[in-house]
């Protein structure tokens, strides 16, 4: 199947005033049977979106998921998974609950690859990932 990677600015609300999202409006105008959404929780939480909420929302349409953490002010830079401020606590069970089946690790701006790598995937499998 097909399925949407978003990132900070289709939560946005759209310059024509009637404060919808390009977000709400796919997952509105496209038939889930079809589309899946492809939730980057490090994207979710940069626009001010809660990820645990938003996969408790797209429940059934989350085939795979992103996982990066999100850095402190002012840059919020992308970080490990397990390294910044995400509450995986709740983002994990959600993500399970919302039909997920491939997580992903990564980074936009990694130190280390490998071992930006490696420490995210241990940490999702340390906090029950």
């Amino acid at each position: 199947g097909f399925a949407y990677h978003h990132h900070d600015f289709e939560f946005f609300p759209l310059a024509d005033g009637d404060g919808d999202t390009l977000f709400n409006i796919l997952v509105k105008e496209t038939d889930p049977t079809l589309v899946g959404i492809e939730v980057d929780v490090y994207w979710a939480a940069r626009a001010g979106i809660d990820p645990a909420q938003l996969l408790g929302e797209l429940q059934g349409r989350v085939p795979l998921l992103h996982l990066k953490d999100l850095g402190p002010a002012p840059d919020h830079a992308d970080l490990p998974a397990g390294e910044g401020s995400l509450r995986w606590a709740d983002i994990l069970p959600a993500a399970a609950a919302a039909g997920a089946r491939w997580w992903i690790v990564e980074q936009d701006n990694p130190v280390d690859p490998v071992a930006d790598a490696l420490l995210a995937i241990r940490n999702v499998e340390t906090m029950g990932g």
